[in-house]
């Protein structure tokens, strides 16, 4: 049976979250610009600084947001609970966003589907 996906309030926040750490990222990346991009958003806009003080907040508050998550999970087998661990600290933003789509997604798949199985 074919389920709806549904967006949570959980989804959209953490969608938010990571936009604002990577799209800085990749204007940075795409614009080719020797300057950094923190230093060139600094002075020429409000926005900018708005954006370098929101940036590491974004993602350390979605980083402790996957790693509660992390800790309050039971996994199968303890060795993924502990590579989990290390690629959260090895990778800091890269690894929670991993972790979100192939953990978070699939645990709220499983649930939505529970829920039809059971209606």
């Amino acid at each position: 049976m074919l389920t709806k996906n549904k967006f949570h309030l959980s989804d959209i926040i953490a969608i938010l979250l990571m936009i604002m750490f990577y799209v800085p990222l990749l204007i940075y990346f795409l614009s080719g610009q020797e300057e950094t991009l923190f230093v060139n958003l600094a002075e020429n806009s409000k926005f900018g600084k708005f954006v370098i003080f929101l940036n590491p907040i974004s993602s350390v508050v979605f980083w402790f947001w996957m790693l509660f998550d992390w800790g309050t999970k039971s996994f199968a087998k303890k060795e993924y609970k502990i590579l989990w661990f290390v690629i959260f600290f090895l990778t800091f933003t890269f690894g929670s966003t991993a972790y979100y789509f192939v953990v978070c997604k699939f645990k709220q798949n499983l649930k939505s589907e529970e829920k039809e199985v059971r209606s």
